[in-house]
């Protein structure tokens, strides 16, 4: 890995586990044992900013029965958000 991608890295896993509260974690654990920072998803498969890939046991809760990056899925998504964005439904509008 080049070593200006590397410096990045290591920003980043330092920003997360100083800055950002990860639920069912006390942030002392962050800092002590920083957290995997997962950067992609396929099927089954999570990769880490390492580029270790490996099975997500936790299965993202929502998603578990469909995998990650589904093909169906983003292809209704990438439709919809061509039909109609973001609409409020708050009254009065």
């Amino acid at each position: 890995m080049p070593e200006a991608r590397q410096q990045d890295d290591n920003f980043i896993k330092e920003k997360n586990a100083r800055h950002l509260w990860h639920p069912m974690a006390h942030p002392a654990d962050s800092q002590a044992h920083p957290p995997t920072i997962v950067t992609r998803g396929e099927g089954v498969f999570i990769t880490d900013i390492d580029g270790h890939r490996v099975v997500d046991g936790v299965g993202g809760l929502w998603n578990v029965n469909l995998g990650f990056s589904c093909e169906p899925i983003k292809q209704a998504i990438s439709d919809q958000l061509d039909r109609l964005p973001y609409y409020s439904i708050l009254r009065g509008t």
